[in-house]
């Protein structure tokens, strides 16, 4: 049997419906918490540079010339809050939305080139539900997602990873080498470059990415696919390394490193990422063993329910598919903690909040592990009888509960937020009126962990914040 008969793809496409619903339910519940983001840290200090330059693109360059070699972070910045700085309160809902429509575009994508035969529907789901558990996953979701600095530095490279992997998959299957094409080049290059300058810890990222993906193409594509992969590959990882130059060679870091320990490239560093690699994706799976189980089998099932056709059965290839899953996500995330290591040794286990890409990678890995096992399945005709889809239904829908489940349990972080955005708006109605004074007055409680003003006026935060509300100086009591 080749096909679902129609009655039972009107069930499959019900319960593909209703995980669709139930994650996009999930995920708008993130995007509203989003909206009591405010101003925090180095917020302030992102406002002030961009707010005392004549352009953008001055802000960039005194933002890279005197403190930080991540010169997209203050553009990327400046493009979110680029209608005052109330706009702020919508950045995070909008990233979020942004990396939803680039995952579906990178899937479906990926789904027309190696011919998975899943439907468009199931894309969209996929691409929800990604989004949904490695924002649920995150290590400090405040710092990573509802938190500007952070936003723009450890969640907005998903979203360029997002639409490369489009660019690159469109390219290899339309034969980038043809003239009419290479707008795709272009593109990937102008991406690659943009995208390596918001963190050095997704920059180690994006060369090895693409230095694993030249490999394979050289080794797994044969002809015109081969020649365009190298093409757009090539193209990407040089772009990343001239980033890597501009990041290595920025002015600002002179700055950064004179408040960090002198460090050298040794066999121990080395060895010491790949410990840590292993201590994050072992106490990923042990801490939130529901949520990677839930994610993995959801992606088996809709694999199993959500195909257009039974696809060949390539044994051999399944298994070097998994494998190669597996070794490739150990790679990226150790590419990742590597720079902290670097610079911190043996106390650079990254902060929770720059571990965000790892848990998208070890998100994606679990789900495409979920899929190369449903995908292999639907090659077995014992799979496709009746009785066996409409069982692959039920579990879907069972499944598809858990974002449901979510809302109601998150609700206090829902109310936390709103407190604290009541707090930082009373401050600011305050500090708005202080123009040209000196305050000192009672500190607020900052979310996430994040650094608060002090008692000490000349502290960096409170600086930024005094320069913020054009204030002479701000302090709080002791």
């Amino acid at each position: 049997m080749s096909t679902l008969s129609q009655r039972m793809r009107f069930f499959a496409n019900f319960g593909l419906f209703f995980t669709l619903l139930s994650g996009t339910l999930a995920v708008l519940f993130l995007m509203y918490i989003g909206t009591f983001t405010r101003y925090w840290a180095d917020d302030f200090c992102f406002a002030v540079t961009l707010e005392t330059a004549p352009n953008i693109f001055v802000a960039v360059w005194n933002s890279y010339s005197v403190w930080s070699n991540r010169y997209t972070n203050i553009l990327l910045a400046g493009l979110l809050t680029m209608f005052g700085r109330g706009s702020i309160l919508y950045a995070p809902a909008l990233m979020i939305g942004l990396m939803v429509a680039a995952s579906f575009l990178a899937i479906e994508q990926a789904n027309q080139l190696f011919k998975s035969h899943l439907s468009r529907l199931t894309s969209a789901v996929l691409a929800v539900l990604l989004v949904f558990f490695t924002i649920l996953q995150a290590p400090n979701r405040f710092q990573a997602v509802y938190w500007l600095a952070g936003l723009v530095t450890y969640f907005a490279p998903l979203i360029f990873w997002a639409v490369m992997a489009f660019l690159a998959f469109r390219g290899i299957q339309i034969q980038v080498t043809l003239p009419e094409n290479r707008w795709v080049l272009a593109a990937l290059a102008f991406l690659a470059f943009l995208a390596g300058g918001l963190s050095e810890t997704t920059l180690t990222f994006q060369l090895t990415a693409f230095g694993l993906a030249i490999l394979a193409a050289w080794f797994f594509w044969r002809g015109p696919q081969r020649r365009s992969a190298l093409w757009i590959f090539g193209i990407a990882l040089a772009f990343s390394l001239l980033a890597l130059l501009v990041v290595f060679f920025a002015p600002g870091n002179a700055v950064r490193l004179s408040a960090m320990p002198k460090t050298t490239l040794s066999l121990d560093l080395f060895l010491l990422s790949f410990r840590f690699t292993w201590d994050f994706i072992a106490n990923s799976l042990q801490d939130l063993a529901l949520p990677s189980l839930v994610s993995f089998l959801l992606a088996f099932f809709l694999a199993l329910i959500g195909g257009t056709r039974q696809p060949a059965r390539f044994t051999a290839h399944f298994w070097l598919g998994i494998g190669s899953i597996l070794l490739v996500t150990y790679l990226l995330i150790a590419s990742m903690i590597a720079p902290s290591v670097y610079v911190y040794g043996r106390f650079g286990y990254p902060e929770a909040r720059a571990l965000f890409p790892a848990r998208f990678v070890l998100t994606l890995a679990l789900m495409l592990a979920g899929l190369s096992f449903g995908h292999f399945g639907r090659s077995f005709p014992l799979l496709w009888r009746t009785s066996t889809q409409s069982l692959a239904i039920i579990c879907v829908i069972f499944l598809a509960v858990y974002p449901l489940r979510f809302i109601p349990k998150e609700y206090p972080a829902l109310l936390q937020a709103q407190r604290y955005a009541q707090d930082w708006d009373k401050r600011n109605a305050y500090l708005l009126e202080q123009e040209n004074q000196s305050v000192v007055l009672d500190g607020i409680e900052s979310p996430g962990g994040l650094a608060e003003l002090k008692s000490d006026s000349t502290f960096w935060i409170n600086r930024c914040v005094a320069d913020f509300y054009h204030i002479h100086s701000i302090a709080v009591f002791p």
